[in-house]
């Protein structure tokens, strides 16, 4: 846990180095690499690991875009240009290491669906990604091929729901509000709505 949080610090600290706009240019067309996916959904899900249960952990998700995209809060446009990342490349953020917080969670798995699983929607989705769907339209719409079947989020949240015995893990109360929320603001369909079921 200390290396993790040593880590994260020292991510954190290179967030706020201001970066040249041509820098930027070839750092976001690094992103690409097939690496640096693995490297980013690695932090990711990393980092909500590691700040299961704080406050904070939206704010931390958030500051690993910025590391690897190499801008910060100050700036301009920095939340266009992540949720715009997010919006073309989510279906490539995959957790595939275990979860300390929450052994059952599935490897591999989908960054949102890592989320729900550490029952952190409040942290990172509400307060974070999915905090305006006035201002922002986030793709909560990717498909992850579960042995052999399309799943996308609404998918995930409503095999929970079905599933007498995963009951025990979750809040169905929150686990039935998201998915409402996700319907009504994001547009959330199921893999069959989508045409990849």
């Amino acid at each position: 846990m200390k290396q993790a949080m040593t880590a994260l610090v020292a991510t954190v600290a290179l967030a706020l180095v201001p970066v040249p706009a041509a820098a930027q240019d070839a750092r976001l067309a690094q992103i690409a690499d097939e690496t640096n996916w693995e490297n980013l959904s690695r932090e990711l899900c990393v980092v909500a690991d590691a700040y299961f249960g704080y406050n904070e952990a939206g704010e931390k998700v958030e500051d690993v875009f910025l590391d690897h995209f190499g801008i910060t809060r100050s700036t301009p446009d920095y939340r266009d240009q992540v949720i715009a990342f997010w919006n073309a490349n989510s279906e490539k953020l995959i957790c595939r290491n275990k979860c300390s917080k929450k052994p059952y969670a599935r490897v591999p798995q989908h960054f949102m669906k890592r989320v729900v699983d550490l029952r952190m929607e409040n942290q990172i989705f509400y307060e974070f990604l999915l905090d305006d769907s006035d201002t922002w339209q986030v793709n909560v719409n990717a498909i992850e091929m579960i042995d052999g079947r399309a799943e996308t989020l609404l998918d995930y949240l409503d095999g929970i729901r079905a599933d007498p015995s995963r009951h025990h893990h979750y809040d169905l109360d929150q686990i039935a509000e998201f998915r409402e929320y996700i319907v009504e603001e994001y547009g959330a369909k199921t893999a069959r709505e989508l045409g990849a079921s």
